[in-house]
């Protein structure tokens, strides 16, 4: 999972210093907010001069035709698009040197990303408040991300706000590609181990249930979505992970055919150890009690399985 971290408020003066200890840590890109501030192109041309890893510009503006030119100028390489707070629908032009993605708020429901699915580079799920740092991530969140994942697989997912260690960890296990990581690199002294700790985060606690997309909260077509879902027909098994985290074959009992159930009360840390051993598609997976019956759905990284 790639860190971007938050820059905007570190005094020009300290820059160089942190940059140089982030670029040790492995921090993948350097995320600058812009809310209707001109002033953020600035910095981006300063760092172009400190470091040669991507800029990542979130842009919170009614109107982003006012700031198309400027990131012609400064050639930002990241650039989203906060999709609330515009006054009419969004254009993205195609001379721009870099890539183009949508934010949106994890309240905010996932079919409003649907007409920038084509276009989109990636969706960043804010949540916290945008363009403001110090906010705390809300377990709630991880639902709500997930829920973006099954509806997007194919969209490169982003969050941002209030990224912890313990929280990265999780994101990394449900497919999320980027963080950005703002008030907790930042705050104290040791922003090169702060780093390295989000990168290198391990999952402590947490249950399957306790980050799944239930199935009371999916929409009415809960069950069309699982029987669209292609069947392997050659097979008279199923892969199961129990709450014990065994991986097992059953027979066929769900009428989804999804390649890989896992029991609602599988502790996290035995699901990533489980899926070590699996080899198949994870790209979305039957969540369900002791008595086999859907509760809920989950997505996971699928690099978590091998290959």
């Amino acid at each position: 999972m790639r860190i971007s971290a938050s820059v905007s408020t570190i005094p020009y003066r300290e820059l160089p210093g942190i940059i140089r200890e982030m670029e040790l840590a492995g921090v993948d890109a350097w995320h600058l907010d812009s809310i209707e501030n001109r002033e953020i192109f600035d910095l981006a041309e300063f760092l172009s001069k400190l470091s040669d890893r991507p800029r990542d510009l979130h842009l919170i503006t009614s109107d982003p035709v006012k700031y198309w030119d400027e990131i012609r100028r400064t050639g930002i390489e990241a650039s989203t698009i906060q999709l609330e707070r515009l006054h009419s629908p969004l254009y993205i032009p195609r001379d721009l040197v870099g890539k183009v993605g949508i934010a949106l708020l994890a309240n905010t429901p996932a079919e409003a990303f649907l007409p920038y699915v084509a276009e989109a580079a990636w969706l960043l799920i804010m949540t916290t408040t945008p363009g403001y740092s110090g906010g705390t991530f809300q377990t709630s969140h991880f639902e709500k991300i997930v829920r973006f994942r099954l509806s997007y697989p194919n969209t490169p997912v982003f969050v941002d706000g209030g990224v912890v260690p313990e929280i990265a960890a999780v994101l990394k296990l449900i497919g999320v590609v980027q963080v950005v990581s703002g008030s907790f690199l930042l705050s104290g002294t040791g922003v090169e181990e702060r780093a390295i700790s989000l990168k290198e985060a391990k999952i402590e606690e947490g249950r399957v249930k306790e980050i799944m997309v239930r199935r009371s909260h999916w929409p009415a077509d809960f069950k069309k979505f699982l029987e669209e879902t292609p069947a392997d027909n050659s097979a008279e098994f199923q892969w199961f992970i129990n709450k014990r985290g065994e991986l097992s074959r059953i027979n066929k009992v769900l009428s989804g055919n999804l390649p890989l159930m896992i029991h609602e009360e599988l502790p996290l840390t035995l699901l990533v150890k489980a899926m070590e051993r699996f080899d198949g598609d994870t790209s979305a997976v039957a969540v369900v009690n002791d008595l086999f019956q859907f509760t809920g759905m989950l997505v996971l990284a699928s690099h978590l399985s091998k290959k």
